[in-house]
């Protein structure tokens, strides 16, 4: 996939999520099954984290659920493309601080936070930049700093809908297996895996929720 391909995807899911925003607050984030395991596993991470920890929430959305709880306990900064979700998270969350960027292009310095958390962001980005990803994701976390994350299932090369909730959308993403040995490759230690079924659009769609950990050495 060529550089400006993959910009014209980004700008699509960018466009997407400005038009359907409080609709997908509304259908997934609310009161579905995307919420549940959400708040199931950010649990998980909340027992390993120390209060006044601090957190990157990458494609954070409206913040709701995730960035929400997580700044209840810690210092959040939240990261989306969308200008729209962005907007309605300043609203949602105003203890949280939010920055209207591509994840890909945001950086922060070496060992900045405790934890990263990307939920339902990285199989909207073009599969091809998701180890690049991950390596910043690595860097920017602080020795034993921990990333939880939501992965695809299947080997997924891209797919398009016109209509998704009202608006165009686009995936991409690579296979469980694949995903989990990037994530060793790039030095994760993996504290657990999870594939999770879910209802979307009245349809039973997968996600490999991953936990992980820079190691302390």
């Amino acid at each position: 996939m060529s550089n400006s391909k993959a910009m014209n995807n980004q700008k699509l899911v960018e466009d997407g999520y400005n038009q359907i925003a409080e609709e997908y607050l509304r259908k997934f984030r609310l009161s579905s099954d995307a919420n549940r395991h959400t708040v199931k596993y950010l649990k998980l991470l909340i027992k390993l984290l120390p209060r006044n920890s601090k957190i990157l929430d990458l494609g954070c959305g409206a913040g709701i659920p995730a960035t929400k709880i997580l700044a209840q306990y810690y210092k959040v900064v939240g990261v989306d493309i969308s200008e729209k979700q962005i907007q309605l998270a300043r609203k949602n969350v105003p203890e949280a601080k939010f920055i209207k960027a591509d994840m890909l292009e945001v950086d922060f310095p070496n060992n900045s936070f405790d934890a990263i958390v990307s939920l339902y962001a990285i199989i909207h980005i073009p599969r091809q930049y998701h180890r690049k990803l991950l390596k910043k994701i690595w860097r920017m976390l602080k020795p034993g700093g921990y990333f939880l994350a939501t992965m695809g299932v299947t080997d997924l090369e891209e797919a398009k809908e016109e209509d998704w909730l009202g608006a165009p959308m686009y995936w991409s993403h690579f296979g469980k297996k694949e995903n989990i040995t990037m994530l060793k490759e790039i030095g994760f230690r993996i504290l657990k895996t999870r594939v999770e079924i879910e209802r979307e659009m009245d349809e039973e769609v997968k996600h490999l929720y991953v936990l992980t950990r820079k190691p302390l050495g």
